[in-house]
């Protein structure tokens, strides 16, 4: 699945668009506190959270999950716990974004 497919409306919107109030602001409080990076560990996190159902759809299946989040019905506290579990650079994620 090409991630430009549902990535820029995740990141543009700061996932605002995609998850529930509750699961976006805790996004969004990560955001404030650690800045960018954050919404890659966020995304990294709702890819683990949502692994499992991930691996078992074909392709259609798992396109319309990753651009219909909201309705997978991720829960704030999993996305959190999942998100920090991944160590984000702050100087390496601005250095990959440069060399784009």
């Amino acid at each position: 699945v090409d991630s430009r497919i549902y990535l820029l409306e995740w990141w543009m919107t700061a996932f605002s668009s995609v998850l529930s109030l509750d699961a976006a602001s805790r996004v969004w409080d990560m955001l404030i506190v650690d800045g960018p990076s954050a919404l890659v560990q966020a995304t990294l996190g709702l890819f683990k959270v949502l692994s499992k159902q991930l691996l078992r759809m074909d392709f259609d299946k798992a396109l319309y999950l990753l651009t219909h989040i909201g309705e997978a019905e991720v829960g704030a506290d999993d996305l959190v716990t999942a998100a920090r579990s991944f160590t984000i650079d702050y100087d390496e994620f601005f250095a990959v974004v440069e060399a784009q």
